[in-house]
């Protein structure tokens, strides 16, 4: 009798499960529609960005659109500062052309900040920089990026900007060291800006990571004048952090950066 009871409750339980959920819903709940999202619309922003002091088209530059603790569709990058945060977005790829001019396409409607970056965007640890960034880096070794905004986009409209001139940067070079003295190759130089929120926002949207070279140097170019802080990450050793390096504008900084023994 014990052995036909169990059978009849495992029965029982499996065709429980088998049946289908009964619906929970009351009058008056709120679902989310099954539909097919619909596109945003959106505008555009053109522009033209120039040398320093108005010597010409700065072709090559990149355009990158963020916004201020206001996520937007597209926002691809979501960086978080004390005092705020900044939504980015970097695909597709903005890049002036020969004649300087470049054209943000795809942006929902809101207000926007246009970072213009001659040396390229910040790509994190990879140490990776975009196609042709190692030309814009001798071109581009003393521009500082500057912003450009904020700018109000509408749908369907295009928002045209006055010309924007880049600004006079300078240039963190030096070398990587370990406790043996001995040049350190491959690893990541990070220039951190000591500044205050908003005004760090640039700096750590750029491309301001570097890799050491065989003989353990590296540059860093284009930053905006201000005090950083040199950090040094390597596989092998426990790294390095140089405060309070000043960066003046049409000027070079030489640092080194001596790993600590790894534990």
């Amino acid at each position: 009798m014990r052995f036909y009871r169990v059978a009849f409750l495992a029965a029982l339980l499996c065709a429980l499960l088998a049946a289908p959920a009964p619906s929970l819903a009351r009058d008056g709940d709120v679902h989310a529609p099954q539909a097919h999202r619909r596109p945003v619309a959106s505008g555009s922003v053109v522009g033209e960005i120039r040398l320093p002091g108005s010597r010409g088209p700065a072709p090559g530059v990149s355009v990158l659109p963020y916004a201020i603790n206001q996520p937007f569709p597209g926002a691809d990058n979501d960086l978080w500062f004390s005092g705020g945060r900044v939504l980015a977005r970097s695909r597709p790829r903005v890049v002036t052309d020969g004649l300087g001019r470049f054209e943000v396409t795809g942006l929902p409607a809101g207000e926007y900040h246009l970072a213009v970056l001659p040396n390229g965007a910040w790509s994190g640890r990879s140490g990776r920089r975009p196609a042709g960034a190692r030309a814009a880096v001798e071109r581009y070794r003393f521009a500082a990026p500057v912003e450009a905004g904020p700018v109000r986009v509408a749908a369907g409209r295009k928002t045209k900007l006055p010309p924007v001139t880049l600004g006079q940067g300078g240039v963190l070079r030096g070398s990587a060291r370990s406790a043996a003295q001995r040049p350190i190759k491959g690893g990541f130089v990070s220039a951190l800006p000591e500044e205050a929120f908003p005004a760090n926002v640039l700096p750590a949207l750029s491309a301001s990571t570097a890799r050491t070279d065989a003989r353990g140097e590296f540059v860093l170019a284009g930053l905006p004048p201000g005090r950083y802080s040199a950090a040094l990450a390597a596989p092998g050793c426990g790294g390095a952090t140089k405060l309070h390096v000043a960066v003046a504008a049409g000027k070079e900084t030489r640092v080194t950066l001596m790993a600590r023994p790894k534990r």
